[in-house]
């Protein structure tokens, strides 16, 4: 595969021309065809780690070109061996099929190898719905070993809402040019190749640094969807499957009310909470911040709060009820250490 130097971008693309969600393949092949000096690559780049020692700029768009050209040719072996796929065969073919697997990891490993790239190892994982995961081992110039996920997407389930090639590396671009990406611990994004189908992250594992995040996703607009405990290590968010950004929690009213009341001593945030709801009119918007708002207050007041909020949302309009209900109902609302699901507002 012949890529010219010139072609590589190292700013991402998506970064600087999306400001919304692409949900299919069509939307990120007319992504791929407006910029073709991108090749299909986007995201930060090649980590600053795998340039050590080359510090010239045109040797390291040489460099970078080599790597591509290795991912994406030696991704498509990876995926036709793919352990989920052999895993599911005849017990008689599985041992040849898993050889044959473990022989495309060693294979592009050598690849990388050869592009300049000091791959101490390239091993399997695990296998999800919409792709496989592997870690990649990377020793530095300063014998520094780091590790990265890999994960090589299922082109046949690709047109997920919420997972896959189409969605993935799309909505960490999205996150990170609002600055979202560490206010949820999701891990680092290093870049994706959508039109291969992959994409490489900082893996997690120990003694990855571990790191406490000081919002629930919600207060961010995130709502995370399939936040297991598989996909939590140490802190971080390890797979970008299942976010959603909700519009709804980004409203500037419901933004304010939460970030007003967070601000306060948590002994006042009570008092100023049930000021906000004994206002004569509430909007859909003021019951969201409300509800939203609720994560910030103090366990010793929680009840008081529900109870309050549950009595004056009975006297209200359906859209506020409805309102209150699909806050509390978020996936992301139901975090340890917050709340457990429940309705306040009857239907």
């Amino acid at each position: 595969m012949e890529i010219s130097s010139q072609n590589i971008s190292f700013n991402g693309g998506l970064r600087r021309i999306v400001e919304k969600k692409l949900y299919n393949n069509e939307a990120i092949e007319k992504i791929i065809q407006a910029y073709p000096r991108n090749k299909g690559v986007v995201g930060s780049g090649i980590p600053f780690d795998w340039f050590d020692p080359i510090d010239n700029k045109k040797q390291q768009r040489s460099f970078a070109k080599k790597l591509f050209a290795v991912f994406a040719e030696h991704v498509l072996n990876l995926r036709k061996y793919a352990y989920k796929t052999v895993k599911s065969v005849a017990k008689g073919t599985c041992y040849s099929s898993e050889t044959k697997a473990e022989e495309a990891c060693n294979v592009m490993a050598e690849a990388l190898k050869k592009a300049g790239l000091n791959v101490q190892s390239l091993e399997y994982i695990d296998s999800g719905a919409y792709g496989d995961v592997y870690c990649l081992t990377v020793k530095t110039n300063q014998d520094k070993i780091k590790q990265y996920g890999l994960k090589v997407f299922n082109r046949e389930k690709s047109e997920s809402l919420r997972n896959g090639n189409c969605f993935e590396p799309n909505i960490v671009e999205v996150l990170d040019a609002r600055n979202l990406n560490s206010k949820i611990g999701l891990k680092n994004f290093c870049f994706s190749d959508i039109k291969s189908a992959y994409m490489i992250s900082d893996f997690v594992d120990y003694p990855y640094p571990s790191i406490r995040t000081n919002i629930n996703p919600l207060e961010a607009g995130i709502n995370l969807t399939n936040r297991s405990s598989e996909n939590l290590k140490y802190g971080y968010l390890i797979d970008p499957g299942g976010i959603v950004i909700v519009d709804e929690l980004l409203n500037p009213v419901v933004q304010g009310i939460n970030r007003k009341i967070k601000s306060l001593k948590k002994g006042e945030r009570l008092d100023y909470w049930k000021s906000i709801l004994n206002q004569e009119n509430l909007t859909p918007d003021i019951a969201r911040g409300l509800t939203l708002s609720l994560i910030n207050i103090p366990l010793k007041d929680q009840n008081t709060a529900r109870v309050l909020l549950g009595q004056r949302a009975r006297r209200a309009p359906d859209e506020i009820k409805n309102a209150i209900n699909k806050v509390f109902n978020y996936e992301s609302f139901q975090l340890p250490n917050f709340h457990k699901r429940t309705e306040v507002v009857g239907s």
